[in-house]
């Protein structure tokens, strides 16, 4: 009999951690696993589940939220919204019911940010398996919330060592990556580079530079657009193309009143801000025929396998999916991150750690490789040869299934 899996996630939107979840629903052992997810309403991630045929249910589950500034935000509108449903005994009782009528042998939660779901799990006396795929985040709350994930779960599971880091003397910690849909990777490897270029409006002859993301300042866009100046210098005919929302004059229009409002009540800056911000630095150091915005794109592979270089200059010390993707696809990546050991990418062989907030050594990075051409692909493909052994979508998977073998175990024993 295969284990009856419920997963709750928090989204419905089509963000890095449902992609990855998506992935390994695809590659779980049909004869092994029955996963069952829930969702707090219909969205895009719905529609997902739907092309896969898994079982989704749509039961509100109140989460926390996180601010770009990794601090656990209660008190704005938006942030008790996500907490209210929590509040909701009926979703409380609807949970429970689900989790009798389909005989449920597990719960795996996809977001340490659902502490309401894991109270409710506590009661029920299901085995837990929590998913930690964010940084836990820095505050008064961030001890309590260690301390839930530790005492309910009785598996902890962390896509990388940054996000292990609170959970590290722990014996129910394991590490293991996002998994990436190797299939569909291979397919996109088979395409015409110069036709995906022609498709998305790239030039064929320039090098490109990939930044895959969102516009904020702890993405790293201002290092970005000050390395590019340096850049520039070196190799005029450089272009970096940026793949995330991006904002039209319209929009712009429309919300001129409330940043107005936003900037005299000292109020949190939001993308819209940070994207006006990049634009004005972009124009004030001449560089508009070095950007290229493609906006927000569903299927990043295809831009990826066009470009030469990726660049990662986050400054929250999360690599995140996108270097795993890169290296899937053979394209060496520049991260910054603040340790220079990483098991997601090794240092001067599948590419290149610098520090955050350097943008003149992101500059320097990035000169070296483009300029070396040999050592570029030579990079490209350690980085694929690795990725290959070490997070194929079947090794995650199987990964995964063990840990759900070992919390049942566990709570039996």
């Amino acid at each position: 009999m295969p284990l009856k899996v419920l997963i709750i996630h928090h989204s419905s939107n089509l963000d890095g951690s449902f992609i990855s979840l998506f992935n390994l629903l695809q590659v779980l052992p049909k004869d092994k696993v029955k996963p069952i997810v829930i969702l707090p309403k219909r969205g895009p991630a719905y529609d997902k589940l739907k092309e896969i045929k898994i079982k989704t249910k749509i039961i509100p589950q109140g989460h926390l939220v996180y601010n770009t500034s990794e601090k656990i935000t209660l008190f704005n509108p938006f942030a008790l919204t996500k907490i209210l449903p929590a509040l909701n005994l009926f979703n409380f009782f609807r949970l429970r019911h689900l989790i009798k009528k389909e005989k449920i042998n597990l719960v795996h939660l996809n977001s340490s940010s659902l502490i309401f779901s894991a109270l409710a799990i506590k009661i029920f006396r299901i085995p837990l398996v929590w998913h930690i795929r964010e940084r836990i985040p820095k505050g008064i709350l961030s001890p309590f919330l260690v301390f839930l994930i530790k005492n309910s779960a009785k598996k902890i599971i962390a896509v990388s060592e940054d996000e292990a880091q609170p959970f590290q003397k722990s014996k129910k910690l394991t590490i293991i990556y996002n998994p990436v849909d190797t299939k569909y990777f291979e397919k996109i490897k088979k395409e015409d580079k110069e036709k995906i270029k022609k498709n998305l409006g790239l030039p064929l002859s320039s090098p490109l530079l990939g930044f895959i993301g969102r516009i904020h300042k702890t993405s790293g866009i201002f290092d970005l657009v000050r390395a590019i100046k340096i850049i520039k210098k070196e190799i005029p005919q450089i272009k970096i193309v940026i793949v995330g929302r991006i904002f039209s004059p319209k929009e712009i229009k429309k919300q001129r009143l409330k940043l107005f409002f936003k900037k005299i009540l000292f109020l949190t800056k939001g993308q819209l801000e940070y994207y006006l911000e990049m634009k004005r630095l972009i124009k004030k150091n001449n560089l508009e025929s070095n950007f290229i915005f493609l906006g927000f794109q569903k299927d990043i592979a295809p831009i990826i396998w066009a470009l030469d270089l990726i660049l990662c200059p986050t400054h929250l010390n999360v690599p995140g999916r996108l270097p795993l993707e890169a290296a899937f696809l053979g394209k060496p990546v520049i991260l910054a991150h603040k340790e220079k050991k990483s098991k997601i990418l090794l240092d001067g062989k599948t590419g290149i750690i610098i520090p955050p907030k350097r943008p003149k050594l992101l500059a320097k990075a990035v000169i070296d490789l483009i300029k070396n051409k040999e050592k570029r692909e030579k990079m490209g493909r350690e980085a694929e040869k690795r990725a290959k052994k070490l997070f194929s979508d079947k090794k995650i998977s199987q990964d995964i299934l063990k840990i759900y073998q070992e919390a049942i175990k566990h709570q039996n024993g």
